[in-house]
């Protein structure tokens, strides 16, 4: 609990600097700022591993471009996992992100995600839990285009322990944004 309190209070203060920072930007130069909508994106991620176990994922992601180099956004996300060794589970949940371009298509991560996950109980049924899980990591954002975009992210889960629904605290993603 203490590390998702660290973690909150780290992305409020990074929004906090990063919000100032361009409100005095674009008041310095008016022609900077930009209409309310068109700093929205959309994006997301899709996944799939025919594997075991089988998985598909959806999380669709909508962002909000604070500066030139500073988005923070939200998103939901739905997994199936499909194990040989026991019964198929649906994960669903949300997040909040966020994400500094550091150098040219560098970037650094922050999220905090929340999924509603089955627990296998030892008498074989299941219940609902919440697991929290703060990412941090960074990746590779490349254009194609005005707007569209490609990402490959690697995050740690700071807070994995042996109850956790992923069997490693590591998780790659690949994604898109418009």
């Amino acid at each position: 609990m203490k590390t998702i309190r660290s973690f909150l209070l780290l992305f409020y203060v990074s929004i906090t600097l990063i919000q100032a920072q361009s409100e005095t930007e674009n008041q310095q130069n008016p022609k900077k700022s930009s209409a309310f909508f068109s700093r929205f994106s959309l994006g997301g991620n899709v996944g799939f591993s025919l594997g075991d176990p089988a998985f598909a994922n959806v999380s669709p992601l909508l962002g909000y471009r604070i500066s030139e180099r500073f988005q923070a956004g939200l998103g939901l996300s739905y997994i199936y996992q499909n194990p040989k060794s026991t019964p198929p589970q649906h994960l669903y949940g949300g997040r909040a992100y966020s994400k500094y371009q550091v150098l040219g298509p560098l970037f650094v991560w922050g999220e905090l995600e929340g999924m509603n996950t089955e627990e296998l109980r030892q008498d074989g049924s299941t219940i609902r839990t919440w697991q929290w899980a703060p990412l941090l990591g960074g990746g590779l954002q490349l254009s194609l285009g005005e707007r569209a975009k490609i990402y490959f992210t690697v995050l740690y889960n700071v807070a994995h322990d042996n109850k956790s629904w992923r069997g490693t605290p590591w998780e790659t993603r690949f994604g898109f944004g418009f």
